[in-house]
């Protein structure tokens, strides 16, 4: 297959060089990444304003890899589509990304807006993620990518949705198998930022993100949340629709609201 990759941790990130390295024998692998750090960008897009230097980079297995100067993760995955890969791409995969993305994180995170920039454009999308923000053994994500990708493939709703697929931090071994599941709540990050009252009455506000201090939320049976904490791939499909249908005629009584009244 032609497999484009993206992140959002940037092109040297150790999770893409992962992912690389597990599928380059049996597929033709293009990546077009940012080249810094990108993490949280959300589905943040430049392409429609800023100009963007796509700078060649060598990274062996791969067909043709692009570092995106100043670009999203949103930008690198449309530009890899559009432009600057001429062959027609089977499937996208973003990441691997350092730290989970479950839940409502999947609002800020870049790695899933470049998945789900893939399923707008119609191709199978996985965005993908190893659920730890400190250790480094993205072995064990990349392999259970490499073995899921065939189901996806084979699954004939594949362009129906973006697969947000996040692994534990377990060997293989460990790994209880997958859950298909769904959002259950928030995660909070508690005193990740602090603040410096500055001589002139400013104040500086600046990150202290250790990622130790964290409530969860959740205690839905079947969220994706609870599924990590329990030892299994999360497994979510994502679209792109926000209405929140069930509130749909609780508010009807909008409607009889007169403008200028």
């Amino acid at each position: 297959m032609n497999i484009l990759i993206a992140n959002d941790d940037g092109i040297n990130a150790e999770g893409i060089r992962a992912l690389i390295d597990v599928l380059k024998d049996d597929n033709n692998l293009y990546v077009v990444a940012p080249d810094t750090q990108k993490s949280a960008s959300s589905h943040w897009i430049t392409y429609f304003n800023t100009e963007h230097k796509a700078i060649r980079t060598d990274i062996d297995g791969v067909k043709e890899a692009w570092a995106i100067e100043g670009g999203t993760p949103a930008d690198c995955t449309y530009y890899g589509l559009s432009t600057l890969i001429k062959e027609k791409i089977d499937l996208v995969i973003s990441g691997i990304n350092q730290g989970e993305n479950l839940s409502a994180d999947c609002m800020y995170s870049g790695t899933v807006a470049a998945a789900l920039e893939g399923y707008i454009a119609g191709i199978p999308s996985i965005a993908t993620s190893y659920c730890s923000y400190t250790e480094k053994n993205f072995g064990v994500t990349a392999e259970i990518v490499k073995e899921f990708i065939p189901h996806l493939m084979n699954d004939k709703n594949n362009k129906n949705y973006c697969l947000n697929l996040n692994v534990p931090n377990l060997s293989k071994e460990e790994i209880k198998g997958y859950k298909v599941c769904g959002f259950g709540g928030n995660q909070i990050y508690e005193n990740i930022v602090n603040k410096k009252e500055l001589d002139n009455g400013d104040i500086l506000l600046y990150p202290d993100i250790s990622f130790g201090n964290k409530a969860i939320l959740s205690k839905q049976i079947d969220s994706d949340i609870l599924a990590i904490r329990e030892g299994y791939v999360a497994l979510t499909p994502l679209f792109l629709d926000f209405v929140n249908y069930e509130m749909i005629n609780e508010i009807k009584d909008y409607e009889k609201i007169e403008i200028g009244g």
